[in-house]
Order: C-alpha cells, then sequence, then structure tokens
C-alpha cells in the first residue's frame, strides 16, 4: 500500500510540471497605506506657486474642538511697513468653522500676481506674520497674439513691423522678451513645417512691451533682404507675475511673405 501512494505522489507531480500547473508560491501582501498624522495643533497649508485668479488653502484646527472659530489672513504685499502684522487693516480675511477632528478643510480667496502671505489665527494661536513657509507666489499664465500685418507680402528690402500683444488677465507687468524669425522657404508648407529650435534665426529682436496704450503690446522692426516665406516665434520670459511663453514649443505657426522688388 505504501509503494502504491509513492508511485501516485509521484504521477501527480510529474503531471504538474508538464501542465505548468504545479503550485505556486502565494505573492506578498500588499502594504496598507501610511496614513498621514492628524496635526496637534492648529496647521495652514498653502501652495508655493500657483497661477490664475484663485487659490484654495487647507486649514486644519488640530486638537481644537468643533465649534472653534479659525481666520485666516490675506496680505498682498500691501501691508504697512516692510512684514505684514495681523491687525493690518489692508488685510482680507475668511472665517472657518473647525469641525473638531483635526482634519483638513479648504479655504479659497481670489488673489493677484505676486506674493501673497497668510496668517492663521485659531483660538489662542496665531501662525507668524511674514512666514516665508505660508506664502504663495501667484502668477499669470502668459497670452498674447502675434500680428504680422496681413496676407499681403513685404518687399524684399523693405522694413516689416512685427507686434505682440498680451491677452492675459490680468496683465503681468513688466514682460519682456524676444521675436525670432526663420527662414526663408519657398512655400508656406515647407516654412510651417520648419524647424524652430535646432535652426538659427534670420534676426533675433529684443521685445519690450509697452503699458500705455489700450492694451499692452510691442512692436519689433526688420528688414528682410530675401524672398521667401517666414516663420515668427516669440518668447516671453518668466518673471515675479507671469509664467515665460514660446510659440515654438506651444506649436503656434505665425508666418509672413516677401516678395522680390
Amino acid at each position: 500500500m505504501k509503494k502504491i501512494l509513492t508511485t501516485t505522489t509521484a504521477l501527480v507531480l510529474s503531471l504538474a510540471l508538464m501542465t505548468g500547473c504545479a503550485p505556486t508560491s502565494r505573492p506578498d501582501p500588499t502594504p496598507t497605506p501610511t496614513e498621514e498624522p492628524v496635526p496637534t495643533e492648529p496647521t495652514l497649508r498653502v501652495p508655493e506657486t500657483t497661477t490664475g485668479t484663485n487659490v484654495s488653502l487647507q486649514v486644519s484646527g488640530g486638537n481644537l474642538p468643533q465649534g472653534t472659530k479659525a481666520t485666516i489672513y490675506r496680505f498682498d504685499g500691501r501691508w504697512d511697513g516692510e512684514k505684514p502684522t495681523c491687525d493690518d487693516p489692508n488685510a482680507e480675511t475668511r472665517t472657518v468653522v473647525l469641525n473638531g477632528d483635526g482634519g483638513w478643510q479648504p479655504v479659497n480667496f481670489t488673489v493677484i500676481p505676486g506674493v501673497e502671505h497668510w496668517v492663521l489665527v485659531a483660538g489662542e494661536y496665531t501662525t507668524p506674520c511674514g512666514d516665508p513657509k505660508a506664502q504663495t507666489v501667484v502668477k499669470v499664465e502668459t497670452r498674447l497674439n502675434v500680428f504680422t500685418g496681413g496676407s499681403e507680402a513685404t518687399k524684399a528690402g523693405e522694413p516689416k513691423e512685427i507686434a505682440v500683444e498680451i491677452t492675459s488677465t490680468p496683465t503681468p507687468d513688466p514682460l519682456s522678451g524676444s521675436v525670432l524669425v526663420y527662414g526663408p522657404w519657398k512655400t508656406l508648407p515647407e516654412a510651417e513645417a520648419g524647424g524652430c529650435t535646432d535652426a538659427d534665426p534670420a534676426f533675433t529682436l529684443p521685445l519690450e512691451i509697452d503699458y500705455g496704450g489700450v492694451s499692452p503690446r510691442g512692436t519689433v522692426e526688420l528688414t528682410p533682404e530675401e524672398a521667401g516665406v517666414y516663420r515668427v516665434v516669440v518668447k516671453i520670459d518668466e518673471n515675479d507675475q507671469g509664467t515665460a511663453v514660446d510659440t515654438c514649443e506651444a506649436g503656434d505657426s505665425v508666418t509672413f511673405n516677401v516678395a522680390t522688388q
């Protein structure tokens, strides 16, 4: 009897190996994510940077009881003196009733380009005024239009004006950058497919934005000597208030024609 059992066991193992049904080891269980500890004191979370006109902060009351009121102060750089103070009359405030479990509660503000400073007052607790960890750099997403004077061709050897209009609201101030002109190509499809990253531009012109008109606008002038189709690329530098723009990276194609004399 013992011999029969041994033979049967060997046969089962042999079939399992042949069919790929041999027992496999069980995978290790997926570790449970570690939960973030609840703050033990009132805490304010702010984004370091943001674009646009709205920002969402996160407030935790820590171990303060339910129903405690917390006030968040917003300073946009127009406070009196070198640093903001918690009783500054220029501060904008929001009041939140804490839920008492230490969880995070959202608080929304409208912001302007520049540096926003935040202060949290909850119970007898006040975060430091002017704390570098409680500030948000607000930048506007820079948008623009490029004008090359319509479809009428410029003649070779004559001046050509290119205008750049900033359409962002609010408008970052100040902005500067450059206008790069590539070409010429023989046809429009060649110009639109032409490289604007590796190739050397035919013209590189500094661009300054004038804020004195109806809309912020800058112009450059060049004199192309060769006929053909040219491609225009505008690059705006990032600054404290606005994001950078590169119309080449964005895939925008603005062209103009130059005809022979």
